[in-house]
């Protein structure tokens, strides 16, 4: 499985909040039609949070991730803007390296 992370509540009010959602949905669609199983925390809580009134925030969703790390293949790191200064894109990418997982980076 891929693991597809990228910038969500960096710098982010709600609206650019929903177009980073909308980025990381479409790119998880064309990866999904390319045949790869793919797995994005984003399209995977975007939704979930604001019906539930959530935490957005790195803080609150790093323990539930990283277990989804631990059961990935592969990391990809879509580079969207802010990608590089984004706390959960950059502890992902630390901490695929610490247990080995291949890295690529997709625009």
């Amino acid at each position: 499985m891929i693991y597809l992370a990228s910038p969500y509540s960096y710098k982010a009010d709600v609206e650019l909040m929903h177009l980073r959602y909308e980025q990381a949905l479409a790119k998880t669609a064309e990866l999904t039609l390319q045949g790869l199983a793919v797995f994005s925390p984003i399209v995977s809580s975007h939704q979930l949070s604001l019906a539930h009134e959530m935490p957005t925030t790195w803080d609150f969703w790093k323990t539930v991730d990283y277990k989804f790390l631990d059961a990935s293949s592969e990391l990809y790191v879509l580079m969207l803007d802010c990608w590089d200064k984004s706390a959960g894109v950059t502890a992902e990418i630390e901490y695929a390296k610490e247990i080995g997982l291949p890295i690529t980076y997709i625009i």
